[in-house]
């Protein structure tokens, strides 16, 4: 009888490791087979080495205006992107000299706001050798519908027609517009002189500045008369680590759109199936970059429906899209959602704030917030911040549920930049 156990224990015991060996062949066989480790690679890492990214030209133009008001008291308020120039009488304005697609939509959308909000009746228009001043100039007279546009050639050192540009600035309902390449800079070999020129007249009349632009909304951020900073645009420009990895994350949503809105959408619709994976292959491989992903879906009033998102858990980004659409499917109705909205994430960068100014300030207007009170956060996406009327710390303050005798020096920010990707059912 006790042989007869020992020998039933015997085998149990075999037949437990002989179990528990199959089920570890089975996971690394399922691994293998859908390849569902993370690639050594990062996504905000996207284009460092393998991928050649097209040069893009930033296309904007600067505007110069008076302000003699001492109502505004906080930096935040001379950074509005549209709104300064509505406000303030323009007084200059520096636009790309080279005409093209996107440079034209930029200048003529600007000359439409500027008509709309300031009473100009006359122009000088600046140029210099190799402008095309005959196409800028048709571009105003169709856009602004000056009484007069007078041409104003200028050359480097020509110190006569520096007096006549400052004999035009003082003209009252009158705009100087010069014809730069704000892409070039103040400095180095390749500056641009005449957008030297505009800098000097606008620091010798004390102007303000504000950049409008399409393609780049944050090149307004920078300190109220600091031109110098602002221009310093040419392609070796530093720009900070989360800007870089924003290039990166958008060139990787750019090629790979189609392939994660597809993997999310087969997910979302099969909840009684079984998960659908992608084969890693040569096509597919970049999908298994590792990376952080946020998703948020809408009704068609815009009301958020489900919303989700994980820092720093090292997975896949295709994995990451793939569990939350499954989780997603599980969790609400999906003929209630209208829009579907994936983010990919930057690295998350500790904001040092100590209270002595408003949080926004520490902020570019595309930077997304992470708070974190002891063991309690939440993440605000840069199109979720709050407008100028309220402050950004009492609602994450809310959000985060802080106990109103806390004080903020006891939480954590951290901020990160977003790539979207965007869908419309």
């Amino acid at each position: 009888m006790k042989l007869q156990m020992k020998s039933v224990e015997k085998w149990i015991g075999r037949l437990l490791i002989c179990f528990f060996i199959g089920t570890v062949i089975w996971l690394n066989i399922n691994r293998l087979q859908y390849n569902l480790y993370a690639n050594y690679e990062k996504v905000v890492e996207y284009g460092r080495v393998r991928e050649v990214k097209e040069r893009i030209e930033p296309m904007m133009a600067a505007v110069f205006y008076e302000d003699k008001s001492e109502q505004k008291k906080h930096l935040a308020a001379y950074l509005s992107h549209t709104d300064n120039y509505r406000h303030h009488q323009v007084r200059m304005v520096a636009v790309p000299r080279r005409l093209n697609q996107g440079s034209e939509a930029v200048i003529k959308n600007l000359y439409g706001e500027i008509k709309k909000y300031n009473q100009i009746e006359s122009i000088s228009l600046v140029y210099t050798e190799g402008d095309d001043w005959h196409k800028h100039k048709d571009l105003l007279q169709n856009k602004m519908h000056p009484a007069d546009i007078e041409l104003l050639y200028l050359a480097e050192d020509d110190i006569n027609a520096e007096q006549i540009i400052e004999n035009e600035l003082q003209k009252p309902r009158h705009l100087v517009i010069f014809l730069a390449a704000l892409n070039q800079g103040l400095q180095g070999n390749n500056r641009d002189f005449l957008l030297e020129e505009a800098v000097y007249f606008a620091q010798r009349h004390s102007y303000r500045m504000n950049v409008f632009d399409v393609i780049d909304t944050q090149l307004a951020k920078a300190v109220e008369k600091d031109y110098a900073s602002i221009f310093a645009l040419s392609p070796g420009a530093s720009k900070s680590k989360l800007a870089k990895q924003k290039d990166n994350l958008e060139a990787f949503a750019a090629n790979y759109k189609d392939e994660l809105l597809e993997y999310f959408l087969l997910n979302l619709h099969e909840k009684d199936t079984a998960t659908i994976w992608p084969r890693k292959t040569p096509s597919t491989f970049r999908l298994f970059d590792r990376g952080d992903v946020y998703v948020k879906l809408t009704d068609e009033n815009n009301v958020e429906l489900f919303n989700y998102g994980r820092f720093g858990r090292n997975k896949s980004v295709i994995v990451t899209i793939i569990e939350i659409a499954r989780k997603v499917s599980r969790r609400i109705n999906l003929r209630n959602v209208k829009h579907i909205q994936l983010y990919l994430l930057t690295e998350l960068e500790p904001v040092k704030y100590i209270g002595a100014v408003k949080l926004e300030d520490l902020l570019d207007n595309d930077d997304g917030v992470l708070a974190r009170y002891e063991n309690f956060y939440t993440i605000m996406l840069p199109s979720d911040r709050p407008d100028a009327s309220q402050s950004l710390l009492d609602v994450l303050r809310q959000k985060v549920g802080v106990p109103v005798n806390a004080e903020s020096k006891d939480m954590k920010f951290y901020k990160f930049k977003t790539a979207e990707i965007e869908y419309e059912n």
